[in-house]
């Protein structure tokens, strides 16, 4: 790793140890001489990129369905406009109530990862 790199972890990560430091520049070096890829012939070759992929038309067709479909099957029901609104609401009220609650749990707990790895998880 060239010493302006160096000079710039160390100037920008001024709240990290010594310690921090030396792992953040030997994480950085390694990455540096890693390969990349460097073309959309290579992306698209890629196992990481196309899992991306499919996590975010899963997140998209989801989305939509809910906002897009919900309304239309609740008027199916003969539901009021007014009670149609209503109950489209109760989706998005539990995510936001079940959010906050994951946060709160995630804070109390010291294994951070396990959170973030359990929401993929259905």
């Amino acid at each position: 790793m060239s010493e302006m790199r160096k000079l710039t972890v160390v100037i920008i990560a001024k709240w990290l140890p010594p310690e921090g430091k030396d792992w953040l520049v030997s994480k950085l070096s390694v990455e540096k001489t890693c390969g990349h890829i460097s073309s959309f012939k290579d992306a698209f070759q890629s196992l990481n990129v196309m899992l991306m992929g499919v996590i975010h038309l899963g997140f998209a067709i989801g989305s939509y369905g809910i906002a897009i479909w919900l309304t239309h099957i609740l008027k199916g029901h003969g539901l009021s406009s007014f009670h149609i609104g209503l109950k489209s609401m109760i989706p998005y009220g539990v995510a936001i109530e079940v959010m906050i609650a994951w946060g709160a749990l995630s804070d109390k707990s010291p294994n951070r990862p396990l959170h973030v790895t359990a929401c993929w998880v259905r």
